[in-house]
C-alpha cells in the first residue's frame, strides 16, 4: 500500500504544482522535485530495514564498526570489500552509532543524485521522476551501494560532454570504491566520442548481434573464474523484459528524434541506451548482467521525455499515458521480486 501511496501523493503534487502558471516551468520543476525529493527521503528514514534484503547485513556491518572500529574480521554475510563503503561506515559511524544514519546518508544521495540531474537534462522533469518511481527507487531502498554509485556516475555527465576525462574518471573511480561494478561506466566517456548517424546505428546493429552471440558466456566465465557474484550465474531471470524497454525506448527515440538532432546530451543519453540494449540482448539467462546494465539502462529516464517532446502536442499525451501505464505495469509486476516484503509494508 505504501507504494501505491507514494505514486498517488507525487502525482497529487504535480497536478497542483505543474498548474500553477505564476512562475516559469523551470521554477515549478524545481518545487516538485524539491517536495517529491523530501517526501522520498521520509520514506528512506522509515524503513524498517529487517524487512528488506541485504539491509540487516549492512546494519549488522554498521553497528560492529561503530562498537569495535573496523577490523579485518568484519564479516556481515554481505562479504562488502570496498574500501569507499568501509569508510563510510567508519566515518558514519564515528557520528551516530544506530544504522539509521547510514540509511539516510545513503538515501539522501541517491535522491539527490538523481534530482539534480533530471532538472538539469530532462525536458519533462516530473516524467523522469515519475519513471524513477516505477524503476529505480523501490529497489534503491535495499540495493544502497549500487545505486550510491549509479548516482555517482550520473554527475559526471557534465565532464562527458566538456570532454573532463579526469574529473571523470576520479568520480568513477570513487563510485567503483564503493561499489566495483561502477568500473563499467569508464565505457561512458569514449562511447559519447561517437556521432549518431545511419553508420552508427549499423554499427550498433552489428554490436547487438555479436553481443547476443558471445556477451553472456563471457560475464559468466569472468563471474565464475573470479568469483564474482556467482549467486547470480543461476538466476531464473532472463532479462527479457529489460531488453524490451530498451529496445522500445530506442525505437521511440529512433521515431520522434531526426538523427541530426543527436547532439550533445541527447546523443550521450542516446548511446547510453544503445549499450544498455546490448546488454540486455547478451546477457538473456546470466541475471547478474542486470547490475552491469543498471549504470546504462538510467539513462532511459532522460531520454524518453527529450524523445516526447520532439512529437506533436497530440501524440505527446498519447506516448506518455502509454509510457506511464507501461512502467507501472512494469513496477508493480517486479515489486514480487524483493524477498520479504512481497507487499512493500517495509515503514517501521
Amino acid at each position: 500500500m505504501i507504494i501505491i501511496f507514494n505514486f498517488v501523493l507525487f502525482l497529487l503534487w504535480t497536478i497542483i504544482i505543474m498548474s500553477i502558471k505564476d512562475i516559469s516551468y523551470y521554477r515549478r520543476s524545481k518545487y516538485l522535485l524539491l517536495i517529491t525529493g523530501i517526501q522520498l527521503l521520509i520514506i528512506n528514514c522509515l524503513k524498517d530495514y529487517n524487512s528488506l534484503p541485504d539491509l540487516p547485513s549492512y546494519a549488522l556491518g554498521f553497528e560492529h564498526v561503530s562498537r569495535n572500529g573496523y577490523d579485518i574480521q568484519w564479516d556481515t554475510g554481505m562479504k562488502v570489500s570496498e574500501p569507499g563503503w568501509i569508510a563510510i561506515n567508519i566515518f558514519l559511524s564515528s557520528l551516530y552509532s544506530d544504522p539509521w544514519i547510514l540509511f539516510a546518508c545513503a538515501g539522501g544521495i541517491i535522491i539527490l543524485g538523481h534530482f539534480r540531474t533530471y532538472i538539469h537534462y530532462s525536458t519533462i522533469p516530473w516524467l523522469s521522476v515519475y519513471l524513477f518511481l516505477c524503476t529505480i527507487f523501490c529497489q534503491s531502498l535495499y540495493v544502497i551501494r549500487q545505486h550510491i554509485a549509479i548516482a555517482l556516475c550520473l554527475l559526471t555527465i557534465p565532464y562527458i560532454l566538456q570532454r573532463k576525462f579526469i574529473s571523470f574518471l576520479l568520480v568513477v573511480i570513487v563510485a567503483a570504491l564503493i561499489h566495483n561494478t561502477a568500473i563499467i561506466f569508464v565505457l561512458a566517456y569514449w562511447a559519447y566520442s561517437l556521432n549518431v548517424n545511419r553508420k552508427f546505428i549499423l554499427f550498433f546493429i552489428c554490436i547487438a548481434c555479436l553481443s547476443y552471440v558471445f556477451l553472456s558466456n563471457i560475464i559468466m566465465n569472468i563471474m565464475t573464474t573470479y568469483n564474482f557474484y556467482t549467486p547470480y550465474v543461476d538466476g531464473e531471470q532472463t532479462n527479457a523484459t529489460g531488453f524490451l524497454i530498451s529496445l522500445c525506448v530506442l525505437i521511440l527515440a529512433l521515431y520522434s528524434i531526426p538523427l541530426k538532432k543527436m547532439q550533445n546530451e541527447l546523443k550521450l543519453f542516446f548511446i547510453m541506451s544503445c549499450i544498455a540494449t546490448c546488454i540486455s540482448l547478451g546477457g538473456m539467462g546470466v541475471s547478474a548482467t542486470g547490475r552491469l546494465n543498471a549504470y546504462f539502462t538510467v539513462f532511459s529516464i532522460l531520454l524518453i521525455p527529450h524523445a516526447v517532446s520532439y512529437l506533436s502536442k497530440k501524440l505527446q499525451l498519447v506516448v506518455i499515458t502509454l509510457v506511464m501505464f507501461a512502467y507501472m505495469f512494469f513496477s508493480f509486476s517486479s515489486i514480487s521480486y524483493v524477498n520479504g516484503a512481497k507487499n512493500m509494508e517495509f515503514l517501521m
